[in-house]
């Protein structure tokens, strides 16, 4: 029985300790490989994120993985080869990609000197427009252009369209080797602001914001595209610029997780970037921009379970998780100590019934002793039966040591013992009485 008992403390400790283990391995942080454009403020984002993340113990942690452009970053995540990517609405999206989060909203703008005449989009016909890059070779920018243009029936020949980094664009418009200029970022933020400055310097004078009035039905057209309205002073500047409240087409850059991602981390990922915002814009001040992505089941870009869950207020507690494992497991635990019980008490009482009869095996050879006390004929076979005495008294108590025995067969023990003795002391004192040389009669 006390190995029994033993055993299941054995047991429960190795249970006890799989589950400390079990939730150590839960609460251990998940790694995450983030791909983003490299020396853009959206790295700069991720980046400070990833240091709150770490600096808060969060149960998730962030591998900033900087790439060439968004488009790298997308064919990554489509690869496998990162767990997140930041990108933007207009590129093609991964078919698992859903949002985390908007980093941003940029619009495409189309700015002229007002010495240009360009007022409208038809006015571009003929006209050499600089389309701005982060890098030579970005095509996300221009290829955003030459959709505008096409929905315009400008595509084509029709205009001239020369990429140009921020750093060459200056030069180009003070050589009047462009006459407008194109350019996506979010307003009045970092890159958007130098170019209206850029823009402004050339054209000594106002500036031109190019209206793209049909935006709601190019946005149709492409859910991936947003209708956008930049609001007046958006710029500042005085006059104000722009002058008026003016409707353009926008692109979002997103964080983006595949659906098969769990829903907890992505929960965390979100709810550190919108609470720790102002922590995050401390080291990246464009997570000012950031936004909640729309958790409407029709949205054209979808948003991850775990970022709408918190977004809405339904994020999911550790019972609400696991509860359910919890009832499950307690109700298997029952059984198995119920199990365990029955069968501790049937080996127990097993052990007892065998004890017993060991015991009346013992009591029979006792009175087969005392028997043969009686008859003995000389001192040396009773010394033989004393000794045969204190073996049977020592097999006993190894018997039923620690095993409860019954107080009337123990009773019973001591007092076959006694008579024993007692046939031995008195059958010892006729042999002496007789004398050792001479037989003595049998007792009927």
């Amino acid at each position: 029985m006390r190995r029994i008992i033993l055993g299941a403390l054995a047991g429960g400790l190795a249970l006890v300790a799989a589950t400390a283990a079990s939730v150590y391995w839960y609460q251990r942080p998940t790694v995450l490989r983030v791909g983003v454009a490299r020396d853009s403020e959206d790295q700069k984002v991720m980046v400070a994120t990833a240091q709150v993340l770490s600096r808060d113990r969060e149960n998730v942690r962030l591998r900033v993985i900087g790439l060439d452009n968004p488009n790298s970053a997308a064919a990554a995540f489509e690869a496998g080869q990162v767990d997140l990517a930041v990108t933007r609405s207009d590129i093609n999206m991964p078919k698992s990609a859903e949002t985390v989060a908007i980093l941003s909203r940029s619009a495409a703008l189309v700015i002229a000197p007002a010495a240009s005449a360009i007022v409208g989009v038809n006015d571009l016909k003929g006209k050499r427009i600089a389309v701005v890059v982060p890098r030579p070779e970005a095509t996300a920018n221009p290829r955003l252009l030459d959709y505008i243009l096409s929905r315009y029936n400008l595509a084509g020949d029709l205009t001239t369209r020369l990429p140009l980094t921020l750093s060459e664009l200056p030069a180009a418009l003070a050589d009047k080797r462009v006459d407008a200029v194109f350019a996506v970022g979010p307003p009045a933020f970092g890159p958007m602001m130098d170019v209206v400055a850029m823009v402004g310097a050339a054209s000594d004078g106002p500036v031109n914001f190019i209206p793209l009035s049909e935006s709601r039905a190019i946005s149709r057209l492409s859910p991936t595209l947003e209708s956008f309205e930049v609001a007046r002073g958006a710029f500042g500047g005085a006059p104000p610029r722009p002058a008026r409240d003016i409707t353009t087409i926008s692109v979002s850059t997103r964080l983006i997780a595949p659906g098969a991602l769990r829903d907890t981390l992505v929960s965390n990922i979100a709810r550190v970037m919108f609470t720790q915002r102002p922590a995050i814009a401390a080291a990246a001040p464009s997570a000012n921009l950031m936004e909640a992505p729309p958790t409407d089941k029709d949205a054209a870009l979808p948003t991850h379970p775990g970022a709408a869950a918190w977004i809405d207020g339904e994020e999911e507690t550790f019972l609400d998780l696991y509860g359910d494992y919890f009832y499950i497991g307690a109700m298997v635990l029952s059984v198995i100590a119920s199990a365990i019980a029955a069968v501790a008490s049937r080996v127990s009482a097993e052990g007892h019934a065998r004890v017993e009869t060991q015991f009346e095996s013992l009591l029979g050879r006792l009175l087969e002793y005392i028997s043969r006390a009686r008859e003995s004929q000389s001192r040396a076979e009773l010394d033989v039966l004393e000794r045969e005495a204190d073996a049977l008294l020592a097999e006993a108590l190894r018997i039923g040591g620690g095993r409860g025995l019954d107080t009337h067969r123990v009773a019973a023990l001591g007092l076959g013992l006694d008579q024993l003795r007692d046939a031995i002391m008195a059958r010892r004192m006729t042999i002496d009485m007789a004398g050792e040389a001479r037989p003595l009669e049998r007792t009927p």
